[in-house]
Parts: structure tokens; sequence; C-alpha cells
């Protein structure tokens, strides 16, 4: 009888859904370790084969093959799962101290090179090539360009065919949204050429990330968010934003971890995948919600608080551990939230519900990049194009890229750091900061 309990309680354990776990903001949140394993519980008695997707104390979440998460309690496992569990662990927490790249010297001293292409045609979302001294740009003609970062010279330009609307990147290559011909395209970003072309019907966004050819498709209404596979064109996932357009205390049957501000999705307005390929992010009007990325499509796991009032930009961290939303007024003023007036918070994507840190740009903030290298976060303000913030959220220099009296649409930090691209309302410059060997 005893054993059957001890049967019960772990066969029980094993099927715990995942979605009713939450992880708390500080704890380890190691991610996936790429590979199926067969994992064993203490006794020997049961097996379960699944992959890491993420831990916690004392607890880890596996999916298995099937696409179904479950959490376990690290301590009904076997000692070789424990000890696989404690080096990813380690291996993770070590990834996440290194810092590749010291911040700049003298924030203050910058060196600019302007961009040969008009910036007022230029969509907002620029990608890095593989090796960092070009940059690509996707006008709203539907022309891809590719420009030297050294000198500010046109190498390459592409016609896509259709009108550009967004650009992003999968692991196939850059991914194009085509809004006036509904379809995005996969673009070698080296040869130029073009991969893959399929039908989206009502494409406005497109959002990937480098790990996974599933890109993630918006419709111009804001109504609905497509998984597709950019290899063959084919729908893996949906979920539509009419069920959630409540308050999250309303939505029937869905229990998910909500900040008690948080209002309903009104539509998803800006889209963003995370690096690694668990979530991909959604943003309305005034927050942000996190949706989990598996086999068997997209699941609802957190809601933000209710922060920005018609936000412009998503903002994800390169490594995918940190999220922002800025707008225009700033972001509002809400409990355990640090006061930044015309400012931003950035969280943890593991945690939507407290900011990691905030601060204040200044008038109208409407974008923000964060440095993969140095830790430091690049903004703008009404009277400057950059804005230059330190880790601990202190602004540290601001700069005025010329005399035009024009705003900053979007800011890309170089992935080795201490250089970026900033967008303009005309204007398309390569920033670097000055060091002791120039």
């Amino acid at each position: 009888m005893q054993r059957q309990n001890r049967y019960a309680t772990l066969l029980a354990i094993l099927l715990l859904i995942a979605c009713s776990s939450r992880l708390a903001l500080g704890q380890s949140s190691d991610g996936p370790s790429g590979d199926m394993r067969t994992w064993t519980s203490a006794d020997g008695n049961f097996t379960l084969k699944a992959e890491v997707i993420s831990q916690a104390r004392g607890s880890v979440v596996l999916e298995k093959e099937g696409g179904q998460r479950v959490t376990v309690e690290t301590k009904k496992l076997s000692a070789a799962d424990r000890s696989f569990l404690a080096k990813l662990a380690r291996a993770s927490s070590k990834k996440k101290k290194q810092k590749t790249t010291p911040p700049p010297e003298d924030p203050t001293k910058i060196k600019i090179v302007e961009m040969d292409i008009d910036g007022a045609t230029i969509v907002p979302n620029l990608q890095w090539s593989a090796n960092g001294q070009e940059v690509l740009a996707l006008d709203q003609s539907g022309h891809l360009h590719k420009l030297s970062v050294l000198d500010g010279r046109s190498l390459d330009s592409l016609d896509l065919g259709g009108q550009g609307s967004w650009l992003s990147r999968c692991s196939l290559g850059l991914v194009a949204a085509l809004k006036s011909t509904q379809e995005f395209c996969v673009v070698d970003p080296e040869s130029m050429e073009i991969k893959h072309r399929h039908e989206a019907s009502g494409i406005n966004k497109v959002a990937g990330e480098p790990s996974s050819a599933v890109v993630f498709v918006t419709d111009g209404g804001g109504r609905d968010i497509y998984a597709v596979d950019a290899r063959n064109g084919k729908v893996t996932g949906r979920v539509n934003a009419a069920p959630f357009h409540n308050a999250p205390k309303a939505w029937d049957g869905i229990r998910v971890n909500a900040h008690p501000s948080a209002s309903g999705i009104s539509q998803f307005q800006l889209i963003a995948a995370v690096p690694g390929g668990k979530y991909v992010l959604a943003a309305d009007r005034s927050g942000i919600y996190k949706f989990a990325v598996s086999r068997r499509g997209l699941s609802i796991q957190e809601v933000g608080p209710s922060i920005a009032s018609n936000p412009r930009r998503l903002e994800i961290s390169p490594d995918g551990r940190f999220v922002a939303l800025p707008s225009g007024g700033g972001n509002r003023s809400l409990a355990e939230h640090p006061d930044v007036g015309y400012g931003t918070y950035v969280y943890s994507v593991e945690n939507l519900q407290k900011p990691v840190v905030g601060m204040t740009t200044g008038n109208s903030p409407r974008c923000l990049a964060i440095d993969p290298a140095t830790g430091w976060f690049y903004a703008q303000n009404y009277d400057h194009h950059l804005v230059v913030v330190n880790d601990r959220g202190v602004k540290v220099a601001q700069h005025r890229l010329d005399n035009q009296k024009d705003s900053t649409r979007h800011i890309l930090a170089h992935p080795d750091g201490n250089q970026l691209c900033v967008l303009t309302d005309k204007k398309l410059y390569y920033v670097r900061f000055e060091s002791r060997y120039d």
C-alpha cells in the first residue's frame, strides 16, 4: 500500500504541467540543454525522456517528445540527473558572468560615419552582417541594402519585389516582411540571394531569432500571431488576441502570472522572438505579454504591468535575457518600480513583474538598445539622437549626431560592444566610441 502511494505521488509530480509553475526574479533560469535525455527517478523505478527547458530552486522544467512540459522536483531525480543539472547550471552561470568588452573609456567621445542611404525610407529594424562590418537595411520599397560601416558606402542591394514593412532574422538568414504582396522572404545576407518566399496573408511584422527556422508573423490588425516554418511556409501554431481582451483575472480557464495593473490584450501591436527559442514576446498599447514556444505551439505564460502609452518598439537584448517597452511619455510609475519620469524600465525576460533596472533618459523616449558585450544601454530623447546609460541605469553622456531636428527611430548595438548604428527620421549613422588606440 505504501509503495502504491509513493508511486502515485511520484507519478503526479512527473505529470505536473509546467504552466502551473513560475520562476521568480533572481532564481536560476538555465536554458535548454539542446538534447533529449532519459531521466530516472531517485529509486530507479521510473524514467522519462525529455529535454531541459529551465531550472529554478529545487525543480526543473522538462519538455517531453510530444511537446508537453512537466515540472519535477530535483530531489526526486537520480544522482546522475542531479549532477547533470548542476553542471548545466554552472556552465550557464559562467556564461552570464562573462563580459567580453569593457565599457567606453570616455562616453562623451565618439566617431561618426554617415551611411550613404536615405534614412527616411528605412524600416526601423536593422541587422548586422556575420562579420559585423556591414549593416543590413530594408527600405519601404522592398529593397534590401548592405552598407559598410567602415566608410558608409553601399556594397549591394536586392529588390525583394514588394513593399517592405519589417526585417528580422532566423537560422536560415534574414527574414523580410513584404506588406504589399502579403508574403515574407528569407535572404542569405552574404550572397544577397533569396532562399525562400512564402505567402502570409495580411502580414505586417515578422520576428525570428538565430537558433530556429520558425518565425512569427502578425497581421495588420494585430489579431493573430502565427508560428511559421520558414523552410516550407507551414503554419505550426497560432494565437488569437480575442480570448485575452479582458483583464487576466477574467480569462476563462487560463491561469497565468499577471501583474495587478495588467490589462487585457487589445491587439498584437509589437512582437519579438527571444533568442534561444523559449519565448515570443508581444506588446499592445500598454504592456508586455510572454508566450512559451513548444512543439505544440504557443501558450500564454506571463503578463507584465501596464507601463506604456502607445509604444513604438519592443526591445530584446541580443542574449535574450532582458526586455524593455519604451514609450514617448515614459514608463508609468508603479509600486516596486523605480521612479524614472521620462524613462524606461528593463525587465528580465524570465520575470516581467519587477524591473531589474530603470533609467531616466529625457523627454520622449522611443527606443532602447542593450550592449551585449558591456551591459550598458543606448537610448535617445527629444533633444539628442543618442543617450548613453551605464549598467546601473545612470545617464553618462548624450549626443546630437548632426544639426537636424529629427528623432531616433532605432538603435542597433554591435555584438562586439562600444559600437552601434543609429537610424533617425532622416539619416543612418554608424557610431563608435573612441579609445586610447585611436
